[in-house]
């Protein structure tokens, strides 16, 4: 699940259904009450990344899709991955999100409205945890290394 302002997006298993709701209600059920939105375009693994506006879903097999967090709807339709299984939650970071895949290869990708491919960087190695930013540096951790990314300047 992830938040923007007093919003809750949570997705369930197999990514369906993919729920936008404003948790304002008292406990209990809140199907029909308080849900802006549902769609069948989660994912069941990796977590949701969001700039604020967009919401940025990896499916475990690699198919990623950009969605309007007020309505739900597709700012950017289902795109094609590196192939592989994607068990690890997108990392969004100096306005591109990071996607690993459990054989390590990451695919950067342009966050905004438009769908781009910037790179796709192979560890080769078995990977679960997600990519993590910290000023401008990225580490990945793989089954046997931790390593770190930084651009050279």
């Amino acid at each position: 699940s992830i938040a923007i302002g007093s919003k809750v997006f949570t997705t369930s298993r197999e990514g369906r259904p993919f729920v936008g709701f404003n948790p304002s209600g008292h406990g209990g059920d809140i199907t029909g009450k308080s849900e802006m939105w549902t769609n069948n375009l989660g994912a069941d693994v990796p977590t949701p990344t969001t700039d604020g506006k967009i919401i940025y879903v990896v499916n475990d097999r690699g198919i990623a899709v950009a969605l309007d967090h007020e309505t739900g709807e597709s700012v950017w339709e289902r795109q094609r991955l590196e192939p592989g299984t994607y068990s690890s939650s997108p990392l969004l970071a100096d306005g591109k999100i990071y996607a690993t895949s459990e054989d390590g290869a990451t695919v950067v990708m342009k966050a905004g409205r438009e769908f781009e491919i910037l790179a796709v960087n192979k560890l080769d190695e078995y990977t679960l945890a997600s990519p993590v930013a910290v000023d401008n540096q990225i580490f990945i951790r793989t089954m046997d290394y931790l390593y770190c990314i930084q651009q050279q300047d």
